[in-house]
């Protein structure tokens, strides 16, 4: 799977090797800043900005069929370039397909249908990334000094992940309740235009090789496509804007639609 999903908010695989216990993949380095220290060292503006683009990525991750599975703090990393704060996640190992039944993920993280084992569903990934951001503005995790198997027991029964006592933003706050919320049906949250718009929030639209910041184009081109077909695919850009990635996907995207 990582070897065929390139996004700025997932960790790149670099190589797969094997050795005595299997295969196993050698992945980028990450400077990463512990995540108990990110409100430290950077605020809410760094709990924010990170939130967005794990969410991102998550999004990518979900529009192309998988569930991430376990969302934690020690699964979406923080690191700063210059004055810009970035995050990415890694640890796909209980990456699946949803629907996939069984209890699985971490506790305090893993959301309410997953302790009940009614199956992982992308919205469970969401109430990860709320538990995450919990943890992030306190510097320790959601459920104060509850026990894991009390904290378990009242995932199970649908319990949302507790509001942050910390004073934050209304955005920040409505994030964090909106993906953190028991019930599934209602666990949603869409980036304003706002907030795409901001590339110091949003995170790089673009990588070298001209994958990143497709999650989005696709779908729009094609609604505009004219009803006849497209005879020719022209694409500006300059070297490594990815202009050769677009077209490609766009000629598989219009082979799919027919």
């Amino acid at each position: 799977m990582l070897g065929e999903l390139r996004h700025p908010g997932l960790s790149r695989s670099l190589e797969l090797v094997w050795d005595a216990d299997g295969p196993g993949h050698v992945m980028e380095y990450v400077p990463a800043v512990p995540w108990e220290r990110i409100w430290e060292e950077g605020g809410e503006e760094a709990v924010r900005t990170c939130l967005v683009q794990a969410w991102r990525g998550l999004r990518y991750l979900h529009r192309h069929g998988w569930v991430h599975g376990d969302v934690t703090p020690g699964n979406v990393l923080v690191w700063t370039e210059g004055a810009r704060w970035r995050s990415r996640l890694v640890d796909m190992g209980l990456s699946c397909r949803p629907g996939t039944m069984g209890i699985r993920g971490t506790v305090g993280y893993a959301s309410p249908e997953v302790m009940r084992g009614d199956g992982i569903a992308p919205e469970s990934d969401w109430y990860g990334l709320s538990a995450v951001g919990h943890a992030w503005v306190m510097g320790r995790w959601a459920w104060g000094d509850l026990a894991e198997e009390e904290v378990a027991k009242q995932v199970a029964k649908g319990a949302s992940v507790p509001l942050p006592r910390r004073e934050v933003g209304r955005d920040l706050r409505g994030m964090l309740e909106a993906l953190g919320h028991g019930d599934a049906a209602k666990r949603s949250w869409e980036a304003s235009s706002e907030v795409q718009g901001d590339e110091t929030v949003w995170g790089p639209r673009v990588q070298e090789s001209g994958l990143w910041g497709m999650d989005g184009l696709l779908p729009t081109w094609l609604a505009k496509t004219p009803e006849r077909g497209t005879r020719a695919l022209v694409a500006r850009g300059g070297v490594g804007s990815g202009r050769k990635a677009a077209v490609e996907l766009m000629a598989r995207a219009l082979e799919r639609e027919g």
